[in-house]
């Protein structure tokens, strides 16, 4: 049952890159740039590849419980 929840959870984050569920959290995937090349350390240049990184944010279940 837990697998089949984050699998649904995973096809649907996939499509939208944010999914709210009502006294239980929020997850959502946070787009970051990747670090500078570490060969390279005289530049500062960012790389134009992006990092997808699922995030999860819980509610406070301090009034429901």
């Amino acid at each position: 049952v837990v697998n089949e929840f984050f699998k649904t959870i995973s096809n649907i984050l996939t499509d939208l890159n944010r999914i709210e569920l009502r006294h239980f959290g929020v997850f959502e995937i946070r787009r970051y740039l990747e670090r500078r090349n570490k060969k390279n350390k005289d530049t500062s240049e960012l790389l134009n590849n992006e990092r997808l990184v699922p995030f999860f944010r819980g509610s406070k279940l301090s009034f429901y419980v």
